[in-house]
């Protein structure tokens, strides 16, 4: 976090105090708020770390997805289709043609949400939909308690732990 927090050309959501929001990490889940122009360096940071302590970024579980004004973007953002900027990896690709399966993140589809330490976010998220989930999870749950002969204090205690670990 701290390489890429001090690195000045990757360029995160400016917060109303004037900080920068690159990073929400918890344990060993981490998401990054950057603007495309730099999702090629953060990659690249990403990566040098990745080889200094003998790990690897899991590019199929890596995903990335538009937000703001590029929110309806169908197609995979790559240097080369902004302004012709130079890629981090020492320029523009062979033939200016944009392979989206030799990208290093995968592309979310305009209005997918992206699951975010526990929660989903994106335009498409509702309250409907977020509390949905969490009775079908508690559902789920509660059918394999219904077996088990509990006493009506039992059954609360039971629903309400289902209840905050959901």
């Amino acid at each position: 976090a701290h390489r890429i927090r001090s690195n000045d050309a990757i360029r995160g959501l400016e917060m109303p105090d004037g900080s920068k929001l690159t990073d929400v990490r918890y344990a060993d889940d981490c998401q990054y708020v950057v603007y495309t122009d730099t999702l090629e360096t953060l990659l690249d940071v990403i990566d040098e770390w990745a080889d200094d302590v003998g790990m690897k970024l899991n590019e199929t579980k890596t995903e990335a997805g538009y937000w703001g004004k590029k929110r309806d973007e169908e197609t995979a953002w790559h240097p080369s289709q902004h302004n012709g900027q130079e890629t981090a990896r020492g320029g523009k690709p062979q033939n200016a043609v944009f392979d989206e399966k030799k990208h290093r993140v995968v592309w979310k589809a305009p209005g997918d949400s992206i699951h975010v330490l526990g929660m989903d976010i994106g335009y498409a998220v509702t309250s409907r939909s977020i509390w949905s989930s969490i009775a079908r999870k508690m559902h789920a749950r509660l059918a394999a308690w219904g077996r088990v002969r509990l006493s009506l204090t039992a059954r609360v205690m039971v629903l309400k732990t289902m209840a905050y670990s959901t």
